[in-house]
């Protein structure tokens, strides 16, 4: 019953009053308890969750095979417990946290006119990713560069400047959010995941086994989930931005590193069929003068460090495949939550960063 009002609450509440009355105040509540309590703790709590999860599981399936009740009231019995299971983990999944997905997009908030790229305009935007990313390469000390340590305190690092970005951007952040880094390394990779915040815990967390190239932008991602922020594209914008501002070299160069790799994989689906029909639709005045360049050429032509250190980010993930292909579980799970695209939606942050550069303009 719980699970069901909740799910109507979810339903009828205006976006507006979500914003007003869940994101920006019982959030904000749930948040400072989180910060107050479990945040201490000093082992990852993602682990103890799962943890209690299989004793369930196991303790459930037990009760199946049990034959201290005769099987018609073990399978009504085990058919209630289930129900009451998802209906409580649904109710408290929404007032921890799921409630968010419902508020206003980051973007209208902060007055963003979403712009459409056009192939011109992702080729551009290739071009100006790899020259950012290539210049924050080039400002990082020569024994960075030879060891990619990650800066001390890189999680209180990370916390405060997703914090600086989001309380500038007039949204509330700060506290104790904790981002763990899980252990053994690859474990969530071994599970199709990179990072994940866990709402019934609290916590922000990414893969140990992530290059610690990516690790900062991943980080700041994970936490702008932990500060209400649910549209993964969202995410990865808030994640760009902190991490462009942040005073550390390092996690500058993290964040343009990693968002030129979006841009790239958005560009190579590109192909020269795309570009035919583009060239069609353009005035005459304007056809075949923008011309579409050769991905592999370009990528050749970027400075070998650079292209080094996108080699060394592939190699370390090809360490650590997946035991299972849970992409469509991820797809599933946003379009349920209402984001139309799926996971899809993490590589719109392309559309986000060209709006928001137009809007700087």
């Amino acid at each position: 019953m719980l699970g069901i009002v909740a799910l109507i609450v979810r339903i009828l509440t205006p976006p507006q009053y979500i914003e007003t009355f869940y994101s920006r105040g019982v959030f904000v509540g749930i948040r400072w308890l989180f910060d107050h309590t479990l945040a201490f703790s000093p082992v990852a709590l993602l682990l103890v969750f799962y943890g209690s999860v299989l004793f369930f599981v196991f303790k459930f399936i037990k009760f199946l095979f049990s034959k201290r009740l005769p099987i018609g009231k073990r399978l009504r019995e085990a058919g209630r417990r289930l129900l009451n299971f998802a209906g409580f983990a649904w109710f408290l999944f929404l007032i921890l946290w799921g409630f968010n997905y419902v508020r206003p997009s980051f973007s209208k908030q902060i007055g963003l006119k979403i712009e459409k790229l056009d192939i011109a305009a992702l080729q551009h935007e290739l071009e100006i990713a790899a020259a950012e990313a290539v210049a924050a390469r080039q400002i990082l000390t020569a024994d960075s560069l030879s060891n990619w340590q990650l800066p001390d305190g890189f999680e209180e690092k990370t916390r405060r400047d997703v914090t600086i970005f989001l309380e500038k951007s007039k949204f509330s952040a700060g506290g104790n959010l904790r981002g763990r880094q899980i252990k053994p390394d690859g474990l969530l990779f071994r599970f199709g995941l990179a990072g994940i915040y866990m709402p019934f815990t609290g916590e922000s967390s990414i893969d140990g086994g992530l290059h610690s190239l990516e690790k900062p932008f991943s980080m700041a991602h994970e936490l702008a989930h932990g500060y209400g922020w649910t549209d993964e594209a969202t995410a990865n914008f808030v994640a760009f931005l902190a991490c462009r501002e942040s005073p550390d070299a390092f996690t500058r160069y993290s964040g343009a590193m990693s968002y030129y790799r979006y841009v790239a994989s958005n560009f190579r689906r590109v192909t020269p069929e795309d570009y035919a029909k583009f060239q069609t639709n353009l005035p005459d005045s304007l056809r075949f003068k923008v011309k579409m360049i050769d991905y592999k050429q370009f990528r050749a032509d970027l400075p070998k460090g650079f292209q080094a250190d996108l080699e060394a980010i592939n190699e370390r993930l090809a360490l650590y495949p997946s035991w299972f292909d849970t992409a469509f579980l991820n797809d599933f799970y946003l379009k349920s939550q209402g984001v139309t695209e799926g996971v899809a939606s993490y590589s719109r942050i392309v559309v986000l960063v060209y709006s928001w550069r137009k809007t700087a303009r």
